[in-house]
């Protein structure tokens, strides 16, 4: 599973502007057998970690569109809240530094 995204130092100023206000849902457009549901998540122990992070959506319908459970994984709270948030921040910095666009 891989997840691959464009971003830019513009895109990044829309999305520190977009509020985050996205709820966690099942993506319809996928056969129901094939969908993720809120209660895989409930007592599991895991996060839904996103695969593309709400945070660098530039506008309020990409950000409602990354809350899809199709875009989420179970990662470790440890793993979600700290390097992988890290490892986001990082490549979000070096798209602002580079001043063009890093995938």
């Amino acid at each position: 599973m891989w997840s691959a995204e464009h971003l830019t130092a513009a895109s990044l100023v829309s999305a520190r502007e977009t509020a985050r206000r996205g709820r966690f849902h099942a993506d319809r457009r996928l056969p129901y057998e094939d969908q993720a549901q809120l209660d895989d998540y409930r007592g599991s122990g895991y996060d839904r970690g996103h695969m593309t992070p709400s945070g660098d959506m530039p506008d309020p319908r990409a950000q409602q569109q990354s809350f899809s459970l199709a875009n989420i994984v179970p990662q470790a709270a440890v793993l979600n809240r700290g390097v992988w948030a890290g490892i986001e921040t990082a490549v979000r910095d070096l798209a602002v530094r580079q001043g063009n666009s890093v995938w």
